[in-house]
């Protein structure tokens, strides 16, 4: 079973740059390769083709590689709407860290994955097999470099991680891939009548599915639905659509033919913690809608399960799910 982690921005803006090694949403990505690593241009919404803008980092190594997703989307209204404009790109690495004893044991399996929990956080009774000095130790900060060109018209907010603490959802046994995930939606829609499907008389609504109705019915009100939730090799919350069998060829990573899992997912909830940068109001043209700038339900990020090493930044497997029940794959072309 897989630990589910939960994140949250902070409500304050960042005071200290974050490293490769930070969650964090807005401001400037960073890495601790070589920048030439990276493209000199933004990547192409793949609905028009136009630059994407940066809208968050996250630091999830796996094994003794370290790793980061980098999510970007595109600020047009138009292709917000379609749920075409997202692309999602993973950077990893061997770590030059010592390996403790137990890495050299497991070799290079990919096992364990573990997104960057807050280093004060006592809760956290996670068994993945990381050395917690391997996490934080003091050379990290040197190897960082920030990717100015690719800077995000969002305010930077470091991102805080969490255990989820709902019982039912951390303890439960979970499905790992597609078939198992069809196969509960199944079952669950058994359940759900049809007067109850269509009951405020307008069949164009849209219903969300029974599990992400329990899943909010499961927060606590203080706070709400989290932003982004991490499991990696687990079992992805779909919230306006059910999975699908012929999803199947994108589930399968198009380099090493390994499959994809689910690895992370954001919620519509990040929306109220995105403000812009002050100056890029003055490019209305390449400005996201200031009220609520990201049009989703939610973003499922497929990874693949080997970490397929790469000198360059890979792009991985992007699945909206949009407000109006659609399911799109958004990858470039």
């Amino acid at each position: 079973m897989s630990d589910i982690l939960l994140g949250f921005p902070d409500e304050e803006t960042a005071v200290t740059p974050p490293t490769a090694f930070d969650n964090f949403i807005g401001g400037s990505p960073t890495t601790w390769t070589a920048l030439e690593s990276f493209p000199s241009a933004l990547p192409e919404c793949p609905n028009c083709s136009g630059p994407t803008s940066f809208v968050m980092q996250l630091y999830c190594p796996v094994d003794v590689n370290d790793r980061v997703l980098y999510f970007f989307s595109c600020p047009q209204r138009d292709c917000q709407v379609t749920g075409c404009c997202w692309r999602v790109f993973r950077l990893s690495g061997r770590s030059s860290e010592p390996q403790t004893s137990l890495q050299e044991d497991l070799g290079a399996e990919v096992a364990g994955c573990e997104w960057k929990l807050d280093e004060d956080d006592e809760g956290n009774d996670t068994n993945t097999w990381f050395d917690p000095s391997w996490m934080s130790n003091s050379r990290r900060p040197e190897t960082s470099h920030t990717i100015t060109h690719l800077k995000s018209p969002f305010e930077c907010h470091y991102i805080q991680v969490y255990a989820e603490t709902d019982t039912d959802q951390s303890e439960k046994s979970q499905n790992t891939d597609l078939s198992g995930w069809v196969l509960d939606y199944q079952a669950e829609s058994e359940f759900v009548e049809e007067d109850e499907i269509v009951e405020s008389g307008n069949v164009d609504d849209v219903t969300l599915t029974s599990q992400y109705q329990l899943h909010l019915a499961t927060r606590d009100p203080k706070y709400g639905c989290e932003p982004v939730r991490y499991a990696w090799i687990g079992q992805p919350i779909f919230t306006t659509g059910v999975p699908r069998y012929e999803w199947a060829p994108h589930l399968e990573c198009p380099r090493c033919g390994t499959r994809r899992v689910f690895e992370v997912q954001l919620f519509s909830t990040l929306n109220n913690y995105l403000s812009e940068v002050k100056e890029n109001a003055a490019n209305p043209d390449a400005t996201f809608d200031p009220i609520w700038p990201l049009k989703f339900s939610t973003l499922i990020v497929f990874s693949c399960l080997a970490d397929c090493p790469s000198e360059d930044w890979v792009e991985e497997c992007a699945l909206v799910q949009t407000e109006r029940g659609e399911s799109i794959f958004s990858v470039g072309n």
